[in-house]
Formats: structure tokens, C-alpha cells, sequence
């Protein structure tokens, strides 16, 4: 059985992209939704994650120079954004439907510079105590059609009053995040999928990075320091 964390009230000197969750008007409550609470009940979620993977990054700043993590971003949805997902996705607007069906309307993003770091901490984070594996996606192993490579994980955590809360994390090094964001912009910049020699351009430029990856983590491995350094590792026992 998982234990229970208390969140702290608020993200406190965080980046996160929706600083405050939402006020939602009384009207934008469909059926059995409180989104308020709802929200609430992620940015929790996401409160919680943060502060045990900075446990994790504080670990290894003590015992060697390296951070795995470059660098992280989340953000939580919009109650707009959940109501219409919702409706073009099928699923109900009622509270269980949503916690159920809705595995993104939390998310978090760690940037990691290498290969070898994006599966340190993607295996720490998995040892968490407190977490409970819901999915994995491997893009890294299996890319998807448009080159998009990327390590998924769907996490339930635990919060008090509102029992196990999704949350899914994006790990993707330096080169793949790079990718991604000016695919997004080049790809969706007219809101439309992209014309084919800019698709067909786009695969070609991730396998450029997908190299560079590879290249990049080789040569890491190469350089590092001989001497044993502490391991990213999760925290056991209260």
C-alpha cells in the first residue's frame, strides 16, 4: 500500500506554466465536475512529484558535479481544454471519467542532457515508493511515424483526500526536445498536419538528432571520470 504524501498549498517559486489554478465559473461545471477541485487535486499531484525528484537531484549534487536533470516544465490543463478533449475524445464529463480516462491533465516535462541520464532518472523515478506505474510509451525505443522520440511514464500518486492522481512525465534529452518544439512549430503552425516535404524533412532531421544522441552519450561514457560516483536512487522507508 502506497503511502500518503501531504502536499504542500502551493508550487512556491516553480515555473509552472498555469501559476494558479483556474477559476472556473459555477456555469463551466458540466454534470458531476467540480474542476476546481479537480485541478486542485493535480497541482498536488504535481507538488509532490516535484519536491521527490528534487530529493533525487539534491542526492546526487552532494556526491558528484553531474545533474541528470537539464532542466523541467509542467503545466496543468485548462478547464477548457479538459471540457473540450473530453467531447472529442468520448469521455464523460463526470469526475471518475475524467481521473480515469484523462491521463494528461498533468504533466511534466524533465529535460536530461544524455541517453544514459533519461534512463538514470527514468529508473529512479520508478523506484519511488510512493509511485505506482500506470503505462510506459518507449518513443525512444519505437519513434512515432512523425520522428518523435520521447520516454512516457503514467504515474498515480498519492494525495490526501483524493486517493491515487495521474500524472504523466515526459523524459526526453537536450536533442529530442529540441526536436520537438520546433516540430510543433513548424508542423502545427497553420493548424493543419504538415505539407509532406516538411513532414518528410522533419523525420530526416530526427534521425539527425537521434545520432547526435547516441554520438553525444558514447563520448560522455568515454569521458567520465573513472572514479565511482553516487547513483541517482530513490529514497526508501518514511
Amino acid at each position: 500500500m502506497h503511502a500518503t504524501l501531504t502536499a504542500p498549498s502551493a508550487l512556491a517559486g516553480t515555473a509552472l506554466e498555469d501559476p494558479a489554478v483556474p477559476a472556473v465559473p459555477a456555469a463551466a461545471r458540466t454534470g458531476a465536475v467540480d474542476t476546481d477541485r479537480l485541478l486542485l487535486d493535480h497541482r498536488h499531484a504535481l507538488a509532490l512529484l516535484l519536491l521527490e525528484i528534487a530529493g533525487l537531484r539534491d542526492q546526487v549534487r552532494d556526491g558528484r558535479a553531474h545533474d541528470p536533470v537539464e532542466n523541467m516544465t509542467w503545466r496543468l490543463k485548462s478547464a477548457a481544454s479538459i471540457e473540450a478533449k473530453a467531447r472529442r475524445k468520448g469521455i464523460p464529463l463526470d469526475d471518475d471519467a475524467l481521473r480515469r480516462d484523462m491521463q494528461d491533465l498533468a504533466g511534466l516535462r524533465v529535460v536530461c542532457a544524455f541517453l544514459s541520464d533519461l534512463r538514470e532518472v527514468r529508473d529512479a523515478v520508478l523506484a519511488l515508493p510512493e509511485l505506482a506505474l500506470l503505462e510506459e510509451r518507449d518513443y525512444t525505443a519505437r519513434p512515432k511515424a512523425s520522428g518523435y522520440r520521447s520516454l512516457h511514464l503514467v504515474v498515480g500518486v498519492p494525495v490526501r483526500g483524493a486517493g491515487q492522481v495521474t500524472v504523466e512525465i515526459q523524459l526526453r534529452t537536450v536533442a529530442m526536445d529540441f526536436w520537438a518544439c520546433l516540430e510543433h512549430r513548424l508542423a502545427y503552425r497553420h493548424h493543419a498536419p504538415a505539407p509532406v516535404p516538411v513532414a518528410a524533412t522533419l523525420r530526416r532531421a530526427a534521425g539527425v538528432t537521434a545520432a547526435l544522441d547516441l554520438a553525444m552519450d558514447r563520448l560522455w561514457s568515454r569521458t567520465a571520470a573513472p572514479t565511482p560516483t553516487p547513483a541517482l536512487a530513490a529514497p526508501r522507508g518514511a
